[in-house]
């Protein structure tokens, strides 16, 4: 299995989805060689045999971090002089490692590992699953890099399967590729069972409206800070949090000036995953304003942690969900009316939002997950036994 990155060391949702996947796989009996570009030895992986196809560090080499975390799959500008070239070495590395390793079928992430899940496949004559997180006409809506593209266009038509995190996901893989709707199969992300207990602020505690994710174009964020701007006018008592990190935080920072709240607005840059479940349990709400969200794993955290979520009405987590609050991610008054209904006080919706938000996630599981891909594992393989003795 090829990806770029793995917990605890992630710049976005992918890393935590293939961390969660793989646990699930572990528990589900199914072997995974994990293969990503560096990787740190002393981490105490127990869920895969991780392997780092550019090299590796220790665990305590704390100021050799940076080589990692760079490692972001989402601008070309945060990982060393070109992404495009490490995607190729990666791609070359990958060959000698399957070489060298017994496996059966060829699972990769992103656009990032694909050409080396097609440089696989070709070598050794392997079956080869293209898992789709997000397509580059996401993470780009404006002007998608032609040249990623070409090598995501590439990865999805040579796949034996592609496996979409959302049917959204999956239409936008048809119509931008051109892909056969019947080679594309929708599993839906997880979440890890345990359910973290939530602190409740108390209602002389500021109320803590929270904004998750990369600072980009494609998640919106200045949205986010519209709509603070039009709920402070109705209630001043709110502060908003936005965790993250990305191209666009000068820019949001001059705009939360310009707007008038930026005494309100927390930037607190990147967090790891032990910061974000401190946030969530104080947070009184958490909202999405995705321009385009083919899943949106943070509404699942946030839901764990018994936190209402407001989401755009196309987000892919939309699909699974039922008790959350949904908008237009352009619509700035309905933001921020769903921001004053949920955080009002004395109101039953809050209540109700939290208390069923946190029972529904409990049944998306990424064991849920792992269990229809390995249906798709039983059909690339010869084998028979595939999820008691897989390997891939």
């Amino acid at each position: 299995m090829f990806g770029w990155e793995l917990p605890p060391l992630i710049s976005g949702g992918l890393g935590a989805a293939c961390g969660g996947l793989l646990k699930a796989l572990k528990q589900e009996g199914v072997e995974v060689v994990f293969v990503v570009p560096r990787v740190i030895h002393g981490l105490g992986y127990d869920f895969a045999n991780v392997v780092g196809a550019l090299g590796s560090i220790q665990a305590d080499e704390p100021a050799q971090y940076s080589i990692v975390t760079s490692l972001q799959p989402y601008a070309s500008d945060l990982y060393g002089s070109d992404i495009l070239e490490e995607v190729n070495r990666f791609g070359e590395a990958a060959i000698q490692i399957g070489q060298r390793q017994d496996f059966d079928i060829v699972h990769a992430h992103d656009w990032t590992t694909y050409r080396a899940g097609v440089l696989v496949k070709q070598a050794l004559g392997k079956p080869l699953l293209a898992h789709v997180h997000s397509i580059e006409h996401d993470r780009a809506p404006q002007i998608p890099n032609p040249q990623i593209c070409a090598l995501e266009g590439e990865g999805l038509r040579v796949a034996d399967q592609v496996i979409a995190v959302s049917r959204y996901t999956k239409q936008r893989i048809v119509e931008n590729y051109g892909i056969k709707p019947d080679r594309v199969k929708v599993i839906h992300n997880g979440i890890d069972k345990d359910i973290s207990a939530r602190f409740n602020p108390g209602e002389n505690r500021p109320k803590i409206v929270l904004f998750v994710g990369r600072l980009t174009a494609q998640k919106g964020p200045q949205y986010f800070l519209l709509a603070a701007k039009r709920a402070l006018e109705s209630d001043t008592n709110m502060r908003f949090v936005i965790a993250g990190d990305g191209d666009m935080r000068c820019h949001l920072e001059k705009m939360a000036v310009e707007l008038g709240i930026a005494e309100r607005v927390l930037f607190t840059g990147f967090l790891s995953q032990f910061d974000l479940d401190r946030i969530y349990t104080l947070a009184s709400v958490c909202v999405v304003t995705s321009v385009s969200e083919p899943f949106g794993l943070v509404a699942l955290e946030a839901m764990k942690h018994g936190v209402p979520v407001i989401l755009p009405r196309h987000a892919g987590v939309a699909e699974v969900v039922r008790n959350c609050l949904r908008v237009d991610y352009w619509d700035i008054d309905g933001i921020a009316d769903g921001i004053i209904a949920v955080v009002s006080d004395r109101n039953s919706l809050a209540q109700e939002l939290s208390r069923n938000a946190a029972q529904e996630v409990t049944k998306l599981t990424w064991n849920r997950a792992a269990r229809k891909l390995i249906r798709i594992y039983h059909g690339l393989s010869a084998q028979r036994a595939i999820p008691r003795a897989a390997r891939c």
